[in-house]
């Protein structure tokens, strides 16, 4: 059940009614919406990947992810960094 917003105001309302005969609005009710987890879904991970140096132009452009990078993807989410952004610190050159 939702409950009412400003109810300290309810009897200015019943006093303007009686002495006006004006009738106040009906009161604002708040429901709140429930929050809906995503539940995530376990994907195969290959037991290892193994690539020829002498075939890199045959290599995937989205390389498999892995385990690690699953992981450190789950750590932001329960940190409450947002899925659909992606930041980086310096660049190629750079050194920390």
């Amino acid at each position: 059940m939702g409950k009412v917003l400003f109810p300290c105001l309810l009897p200015l309302f019943a006093f303007i009614t009686a002495a006006c005969g004006v009738i106040p609005p009906a009161p604002i009710l708040v429901t709140p919406t429930p929050a809906i987890s995503p539940v995530p879904t376990a994907a195969a991970l290959p037991a290892s990947i193994e690539l020829n140096p002498n075939e890199w132009m045959s290599w995937p452009e989205i390389p498999a992810v892995t385990e690690d990078m699953r992981e450190v993807y789950a750590l932001g989410q329960s940190l409450g960094n947002a899925p659909n952004a992606f930041s980086i610190f310096g660049d190629c050159q750079s050194e920390p």
